[in-house]
C-alpha cells in the first residue's frame, strides 16, 4: 500500500502537468485513502496526502472540499 500511495501521489502530479485536474484529484484521493490506512504511516505522510489531496480538488474546482480537506488538518475534531 505505501508503494502505491507513493506511485498515486506521482500520478497526481503528472496529470497536473497534463493538465487533468480531474484525473489528478482521482490520483490524490487514493493516495490519501491509502495512506490513510497504513498503520504504521507517519503523521507527516498521511497529513501530506490530505493536503495534496486538497490542492488538487481545488484544481479540479471541488473548492468547498478542498476548504473542508485543509481545514480537517488544522482541526480534526
Amino acid at each position: 500500500p505505501r508503494a502505491q500511495a507513493e506511485l498515486y501521489t506521482r500520478l497526481a502530479r503528472v496529470f497536473s502537468i497534463e493538465g487533468s485536474a480531474a484525473e489528478a484529484a482521482r490520483a490524490a484521493a487514493r493516495a490519501d485513502q491509502l495512506y490513510a490506512t497504513l498503520a504504521d504511516a507517519r503523521p507527516d505522510e498521511r497529513a501530506m496526502a490530505r493536503a495534496v489531496h486538497a490542492q488538487y480538488a481545488f484544481y479540479a474546482g471541488d473548492y468547498d472540499r478542498g476548504e473542508a480537506m485543509l481545514r480537517e488538518l488544522v482541526d480534526p475534531e
